[in-house]
């Protein structure tokens, strides 16, 4: 049996917050964890620590700062992705922890020619 796919919902508070939560809820095998967008982003951290989510999905400008958020988001889950979702823009921006091993100065500079 397939282990169900874990999503953590956070700043996404509103109809739209409660749409995306209710159709990813939908999908079989897929378990939705909204964190509320009053908790800290320590709250959050801990959170995606003790789940270790296959995705976590947050709101763009929810006053936190959005970069340190997202650094502490890809280390504590290190195979997790982050969502990044921009309500006003309705872009989002996905973000995935890549760690390589380098052994070379040529290995850096193939990865910067990607």
């Amino acid at each position: 049996m397939q282990r169900s796919k874990k999503i953590i919902l956070w700043g996404l508070e509103d109809l739209l917050g409660w749409t995306v939560g209710f159709f990813l809820g939908k999908k079989d095998g897929w378990e939705v964890i909204n964190v509320s967008k009053r908790a800290e982003v320590d709250i959050l951290i801990q959170e995606v620590e003790k789940v270790c989510p296959d995705v976590t999905i947050f709101c763009k400008g929810n006053g936190e700062d959005e970069a340190d958020a997202l650094m502490k988001l890809l280390q504590s889950c290190p195979d997790g992705k982050v969502i990044v979702v921009n309500t006003e823009s309705n872009a989002i921006e996905i973000f995935k922890k890549q760690e390589i091993w380098l052994k070379a100065a040529s290995d850096l500079i193939a990865l910067v020619n990607e």
